[in-house]
C-alpha cells in the first residue's frame, strides 16, 4: 500500500511539471510572436490559456488546472512586490493632491458605468461592483512600455501619470480587501466597509512602521553576508510570509507592503534584480491561467457591449483624469497626455474578476468582458498615443474662446489661492502632528489587537493552565509598556498644535497671551483634547481591551508609569521617529547625489550648451542709447542676456537693470547664434559685432537645484537671483527639455539644472546655497 502511495506521489509530481512545461513553453512561443507582432505580450500569455485552456483542448492538455491556478497566485503576489519596491513615498507626496482628484473622479466614474452596464446583461447589483472595479483600474505593465517606446517616461506629463498609477494600485489593493468581504456577505454595506478600511489601516500602519524599524538592520546583514543566493531566498521568505500576515486581508495587500519596506534601501536595485526572473515566470503563468478561463463562445456572444465598454472606458477614463488634473491647476495639453497612455485596463482588472470566480459570486461572462475590453482598450491606446498631440490641437482649435478664457481665469485663481495658502504657515505648522497623531492612533490600537489575540491565545492552550491569569495580566502590562512612547507622543503633538492655534488665534497684546491666564487657558484646553482622543481611542479599541476592574487598573497603571517616566519615554518616542526616519534618508540621500551627479555629466560630455558670448556695439545713433538697461528689455525681445559692459577701459560685471547705456558702450550678451543674432538686429540693424577687448573674467556654471534649496518652487522674478548672488540664468535643462528663451514667470522645480555665468566667487556662492 505504502509503495502505492509513493508511486502515486510520483505521479503527481509528474504531472504538475508537465503541466508547467506546456504553460511556460506555450507561453514563451506565443511572447515571441507577439513581440515581433508589437502586441502587448500580456495579451499573448492570455491568448497561450485561452489555446491550452479546457475550453478549446477539453482539458486533454492541462490535467492539473487547481495546482497552476495555485502557482498563478505566486504572480500576484511578484508583481505586487514589485509594485511595492517602487513606491515612493516622496514622489507620490509631490503628486498627490491633482492625481487623487484624478482617481476619485476616474473611479466614481467607472463604478456608475458598471453599475448602469450590469442590468442591461442580466446581471446582479453585485456583478456590478466587479464590473466597476475591474474597469477602474488602469494597467501598469501597459502604460509604463507604452510611455517607453514612445519616449516620454521622463516627460513632465508621464510624471503625473505614473502618480495616478500608483494611487490606483493603492485603490486596487483596497478594492481586493472590500470586495472579498462583499463576495462573503453577498451585500455591499457601508458600516463593513469602514470596519475593514479600520483594520487594514491598523495592519498597514503596524506592518509598515516595524518593518521599516527592522528593514536596515536586515538590509546592512544581507549586504554584509554579499551572497545572491542567501538574498534571493530570504528576500522571497520575507514576501511570502508577510503575505501570508495578510491572508486575511489580501495575500498582495502583503507583498505590497513587503515591497514598500523594502524600498529605498540600500539593496533595493539588487533586490528588484534577484526576484525579477520570479516575477516574470509567475506573472506569465498568472495570465496565462487567466486565458484559461476564458470561454471563447462568450467572448461572441458579448461582442457588442465589449465594443460599448471599450469606447465608454477609453473616453471616460480620459476624460476623468483630464479633468481631475485641469481643476487641480495643471496645463490643459499636460492632463490631456497624461490621460491617454493609462486609459485601459489590464492585470488587475484580472485579478479582480479572477476574485468574483473564486468565490463563485460573479457571472462567468465578467472574465470574458474583462479580456475583451482589455484587448480593446489596449488596442485603442497604442494607436491614439502616437498622434495625441496632434489630437489635442484639433480639441483646442474647436474649444470656444470664452471657454479657453474661463480656464486661464481659474488657472490664475488657482495661483493667487496657492500663493495665499502658502503663506498662511498654520495650514504647513500642523501638518506633521496631526500625521503623527494619526499613526500613532493605528499603532496603539495595533497594539492592543496584538495584546488581545495572544490573550485569546494563551486562553486557548492547554499548556498555559493555571498560570492563564499571571500571563495574561503580564502580557497587558508589557502591551501598556510598548503603548507609553506613543501616548506621549500623542500628547505632545497635541500640545504642539494647541501652541500653534493659541498663536495664531490671539495676538501677543491680548489679555488672554498674559502670565496665568494664557497657562490656565492652554492647560484646560490640553486636557479636554487629551480626553477626547482617550475616548475615541478606548471606543474604537473596546472589543479588545479587558472589562471591569483589569481595565481600570489598566488605565491607572498607564498614568502612574507616564507621570512617574515622563521624559524618559519622550526621549524613547524621538529615538523610535528617528530611527524611522533614517531608515528613508540613507537612501534619499545616494538617489540625489547620484541624479545630480549623472544629470551634470550626462549635459557635460553628450549634450552641451550651445550657448556662447558675444560683444555687441552700441552705435552714437542707437535707439538704446540713454535707455537703462530694464527698459531695453533684451532678453524678453531676443532671448540673449547682458552679463556684462565694456566702458572705455572698465568692464562692468553683472550690472544692475539700473544701469543707463550710453554711445560705444559694448554690451557682453550671452545666448545660442540666433538669439545674438536678432540682438545685433534689435540694438542696429546697421552695427556690426565688435571684436571683443580684452579677456572678461567670467565664468559659466552647470547648478543642480536640490530638494532643500530655497529657490524651489519660487519665479524666476521672484526668486532675485541676480539681486541675491550676482549671478546670471541664461538656461535651464528641466528632464530631456532645455529651455534659453526665459521667461520671468518661469517656476524652478528642484532637480532643473541651471545653467548660470558670473564672477568666479559669485558662481561659489550660488552653488553653496542651492545645489
Amino acid at each position: 500500500m505504502r509503495k502505492w502511495r509513493i508511486m502515486n506521489l510520483f505521479m503527481e509530481t509528474a504531472s504538475v511539471i508537465r503541466d508547467l512545461s506546456i504553460v511556460l513553453a506555450t507561453a514563451g512561443i506565443v511572447a515571441i510572436a507577439f513581440s515581433f507582432l508589437r502586441l502587448p505580450v500580456m495579451l499573448g500569455y492570455i491568448f497561450s490559456g485561452l489555446v491550452i485552456g479546457p475550453n478549446i483542448s477539453n482539458g486533454i492538455v492541462i490535467q492539473n488546472e487547481a495546482t497552476i491556478r495555485q502557482l498563478s497566485e505566486l504572480g500576484v503576489i511578484f508583481l505586487m512586490f514589485y509594485i511595492g519596491l517602487e513606491f515612493d513615498l516622496r514622489k507620490l507626496r509631490s503628486l498627490m493632491g491633482p492625481s487623487l482628484l484624478s482617481v476619485v473622479l476616474q473611479s466614481i466614474c467607472m463604478c456608475f458605468l458598471g453599475l448602469f452596464i450590469a442590468p442591461l446583461l442580466g446581471w446582479s447589483g453585485l456583478n456590478g461592483f466587479f464590473l466597476g472595479g475591474l474597469l477602474a483600474i488602469s494597467s501598469t505593465m501597459i502604460t509604463i512600455p507604452i510611455l517607453r517606446d514612445s519616449n516620454a517616461l521622463q516627460s513632465n506629463y508621464a510624471q503625473w501619470t505614473i502618480g495616478i498609477l500608483i494611487l490606483e494600485d493603492i485603490v486596487a489593493i483596497l478594492l481586493l480587501v472590500v470586495l472579498a468581504g462583499v463576495a462573503v456577505t453577498g451585500r455591499f454595506a457601508w458600516d463593513d466597509v469602514v470596519q475593514v478600511t479600520f483594520f487594514v489601516g491598523i495592519f498597514v500602519v503596524m506592518v509598515f512602521f516595524i518593518g521599516r524599524l527592522l528593514a536596515p538592520w536586515m538590509v546592512r546583514v544581507l549586504d554584509k553576508i554579499g551572497k545572491v543566493d542567501i538574498l534571493t531566498i530570504a528576500v522571497i521568505g520575507f514576501v511570502l510570509g508577510i503575505g501570508q500576515l495578510a491572508q486575511q486581508f489580501s495575500l498582495a495587500l502583503g507583498a505590497f507592503l513587503a515591497g514598500s519596506i523594502l524600498s529605498q534601501t540600500l539593496l533595493a536595485e539588487k533586490i528588484e534584480a534577484v526576484t525579477e526572473p520570479f516575477r516574470n515566470v509567475f506573472s506569465a503563468v498568472f495570465f496565462v491561467t487567466v486565458g484559461m478561463l476564458i470561454q471563447p463562445n462568450l467572448l461572441i456572444a458579448y461582442w457588442k457591449i465589449i465594443l460599448l465598454l471599450t469606447a465608454l472606458v477609453v473616453i471616460g477614463k480620459i476624460v476623468t483624469c483630464w479633468l481631475g488634473l485641469f481643476l487641480s491647476g495643471q496645463q490643459s495639453k499636460t492632463a490631456f497626455l497624461a490621460s491617454v497612455s493609462k486609459a485601459q485596463i489590464g492585470e488587475f482588472s484580472f485579478v479582480i474578476a479572477t476574485l468574483g470566480q473564486s468565490f463563485g459570486v460573479t457571472d462567468s461572462g465578467l472574465m470574458a468582458v474583462a479580456v475583451g475590453v482589455s484587448l480593446g482598450t489596449i488596442t485603442v491606446v497604442t494607436l491614439l498615443t502616437p498622434f495625441a498631440d496632434p489630437i489635442f490641437e484639433s480639441f483646442a482649435k474647436r474649444t470656444p474662446k470664452a471657454m479657453q478664457l474661463w480656464g486661464a481665469h481659474y488657472h490664475k485663481f488657482l495661483e493667487i489661492l496657492q500663493i495665499r495658502l502658502t503663506k498662511w504657515s498654520l495650514l504647513k505648522l500642523i501638518y506633521k502632528p496631526l500625521g503623527q497623531i494619526l499613526v500613532y492612533f493605528f499603532l496603539l490600537n495595533g497594539i492592543v489587537w496584538l495584546a488581545s489575540f495572544f490573550t485569546r491565545t494563551i486562553s486557548a492552550s492547554p499548556i498555559c493552565t493555571g498560570h492563564t491569569l499571571a500571563m495574561k495580566s503580564t502580557l497587558w502590562v508589557v502591551a501598556a509598556v510598548i503603548s507609553l512612547p506613543f501616548l506621549t507622543g500623542v500628547i505632545c503633538n497635541i500640545n504642539v498644535i494647541l501652541m500653534i492655534f493659541t498663536e495664531f488665534a490671539f495676538p501677543a497684546t491680548s489679555v488672554l497671551m498674559r502670565g496665568r491666564v494664557r497657562n490656565w487657558l492652554h492647560s484646560m484646553v490640553l486636557i479636554v483634547a487629551i480626553l477626547s482622543f482617550g475616548l475615541i481611542f478606548l471606543s474604537a479599541a473596546a472589543a479588545h481591551l479587558p472589562s471591569g476592574i483589569a481595565l481600570t487598573f489598566l488605565l491607572l497603571l498607564t498614568l502612574c508609569l507616564a507621570f512617574i517616566f515622563w521624559k524618559s519615554f519622550i526621549r524613547l518616542n524621538s529615538r523610535i521617529e528617528y530611527l524611522f526616519l533614517k531608515s528613508f534618508s540613507t537612501q534619499t540621500i545616494n538617489e540625489e547625489l547620484q541624479r545630480r551627479q549623472k544629470a551634470l555629466e550626462h549635459l557635460a560630455s553628450r549634450r552641451p550648451w550651445d550657448v556662447s558670448t558675444a560683444t555687441l556695439h552700441i552705435p552714437k545713433h542707437s535707439f538704446a542709447v540713454g535707455k537703462r538697461i530694464l527698459d531695453l528689455d533684451l532678453r524678453k525681445q531676443t532671448g540673449a542676456t547682458i552679463i556684462g559692459i565694456a566702458r572705455n577701459r572698465y568692464i562692468h560685471y553683472e550690472p544692475s537693470p539700473e544701469t543707463p547705456l550710453f554711445p560705444d558702450d559694448k554690451l557682453i550678451v550671452l545666448g545660442d547664434k540666433k538669439q545674438i543674432e536678432c540682438a545685433e538686429a534689435f540694438l542696429s540693424q546697421e552695427a556690426e559685432q565688435a571684436a571683443p577687448e580684452g579677456s572678461y573674467s567670467f565664468d559659466f556654471a552647470q547648478v543642480c537645484l536640490s530638494v532643500n534649496s530655497p529657490l524651489k518652487n519660487e519665479t524666476l522674478a521672484g526668486a532675485r537671483i541676480r539681486q541675491q548672488f550676482g549671478v546670471n540664468v541664461v538656461g535651464i535643462q528641466r528632464g530631456p527639455e532645455r529651455i534659453t528663451t526665459l521667461r520671468p514667470e518661469f517656476i524652478l522645480k528642484a532637480n532643473d539644472v541651471l545653467l548660470v555665468v558670473g564672477s568666479t566667487h559669485a558662481l561659489k556662492a550660488f552653488q553653496e546655497s542651492n545645489g
